[in-house]
């Protein structure tokens, strides 16, 4: 009876330990995740665009996403080999980049200004599209090697700067980041970073300047190239920061809003009168002089926005004017300034005036003064050339005619040119015009239409 039962409680153990078995071969394996390399792309602002990665197989294989809105990105390296490098082009904060970065191994590998500095000082030049496009195994080794050193040696670098952000020890290639206008994301809303033929330049975008230096000087050396970083975001920035211009001249301006993905402004002139402004930022003075602003106001935040001043001085003119004499007319100057050298030509009716003659006004006296009466059969040409600045307003010449038709007629400037007085002319021989050769019929250039005076810049 006792043998029976323990027979019995065997063949339970057994058929448990029978089952037991069965149940294990239907759990779930545990799966290992696929490898990737992720990141973020931006430039201060979020790069819109595509990012590539290539790896270090024969011949490599490449892939290629576009970026999410705010600038990540993960590639799955199921079928690639290490070392990868990294590209991405695409706008931010309204300019175009083509930046770069590494992954050694997978993990993140965020793409930014100062991971192609990382990568260029690793590879030892700055022509990276060469790399990325044939990936020569030996260069690829090269910066898997040096590159921490060359992270060290930005972050060395940029420290003065890079302290003002409370972002000198955050590694911007590996570390999370986050476009979010803080830490080093403000530092690069702050600044710019481009190296081309060797010359790495360090520029301030909130004061519109710039530090070269070459590659080995940048290793050595230390860079406090952003003296007053703007913090607070949405604050707009006008380039340049003043102009001044003559009447009816016109200058570009151009504006960057720090800490925004959106780049909009509204331009406008302040004072009623005071010139025109494009979408585009192109200002046209108007015709009369003074001091008028520009303002840009941020498309996303109106309550910001910044203003420059401009001062319009008159336009150096020359214009020919009648006198109480018939058939005598005088070469008026208005507004001269710092002029060294004028050249005029006055075309005339040949069939009203003739026996043309030219009398040396007062704001030319002292000056090399050159007439030529028969510059073409229906010309003159005046020229004068001074060492010392020829300034203000007055009679440059008189030009008579003898009246030899009924009605008789103004003749007109068809052309004049000035230029400054440095370097100071010295003679006909240092480039002063010569007054005795009339063009030839094959000159190029354009001449105003009858009645209107010439403009050449200064």
């Amino acid at each position: 009876m006792i043998m029976k039962r323990l027979i019995r409680w065997y063949l339970f153990l057994f058929l448990l330990l029978v089952l037991a078995g069965c149940g294990g071969s239907n759990a779930t394996p545990t799966m290992t995740p696929a490898p990737v390399v992720t990141g973020v792309a931006a430039a201060g602002s979020p790069l819109v665009g595509r990012v590539f990665l290539k790896d270090s197989s024969i011949p490599a294989k490449e892939l290629s996403m576009p970026l999410a809105p705010d600038g990540s990105f993960q590639f799955n390296l199921n079928g690639l080999t290490a070392p990868y490098i990294l590209r991405a082009v695409g706008k931010s904060s309204g300019h175009i980049f083509a930046l770069y970065s590494f992954a050694p191994t997978a993990g993140i590998a965020n793409i930014n200004p100062l991971s192609s500095l990382a990568v260029t000082l690793a590879y030892g030049s700055d022509n990276l599209a060469s790399i990325y496009s044939s990936t020569d195994a030996v260069g690829m080794q090269t910066i898997t090697r040096a590159l921490g050193d060359a992270i060290i040696t930005v972050q060395t670098a940029l420290r003065p700067t890079l302290v003002k952000f409370g972002a000198e020890s955050v590694n911007f290639l590996s570390a999370p980041y986050v476009a979010n206008h803080r830490g080093i994301d403000l530092f690069l809303d702050n600044a710019d970073i481009s190296i081309s033929n060797g010359i790495v330049t360090l520029s301030d975008l909130t004061a519109n300047s710039s530090v070269p230096t070459t590659l080995s000087g940048f290793v050595v050396g230390t860079f406090d190239f952003i003296p007053n970083p703007v913090t607070s975001a949405g604050t707009v920035r006008i380039f340049p920061a003043s102009a001044s211009i003559n009447t009816g001249a016109s200058v570009t301006f151009s504006s960057r809003i720090i800490g925004s993905d959106n780049q909009g402004v509204i331009w406008r002139v302040v004072e009623d009168g005071g010139g025109s402004i494009t979408s585009s930022g192109v200002y046209t003075a108007p015709a009369t002089s003074g001091t008028y602003h520009v303002k840009a106001t941020s498309v996303a935040d109106p309550s910001r926005s910044a203003s420059v001043s401009i001062v319009v001085n008159a336009a150096n003119i020359i214009m020919i004017v009648p006198t109480a004499t018939p058939g005598e007319f005088s070469l008026i100057a208005e507004n001269f300034s710092g002029i060294g050298g004028v050249e005029i030509t006055i075309t005339y009716d040949i069939s009203v005036l003739a026996n043309p003659r030219i009398t040396q006004g007062a704001m030319l006296a002292g000056t090399m003064f050159f007439q030529n009466t028969r510059y073409t059969a229906n010309s003159v040409k005046v020229t004068a050339a001074s060492i010392n600045a020829i300034n203000g307003s007055g009679n440059l010449a008189t030009v008579s005619f003898d009246l030899v038709g009924a009605v008789p007629s103004t003749p007109f400037i068809s052309q004049y040119k000035l230029a400054k007085v440095s370097p100071p002319p010295t003679g006909p021989g240092s480039g002063s015009p010569a007054p005795d050769q009339p063009p030839a019929p094959s000159a190029g250039g354009s001449v105003p239409s009858s009645g209107g005076a010439g403009t050449a810049p200064i």
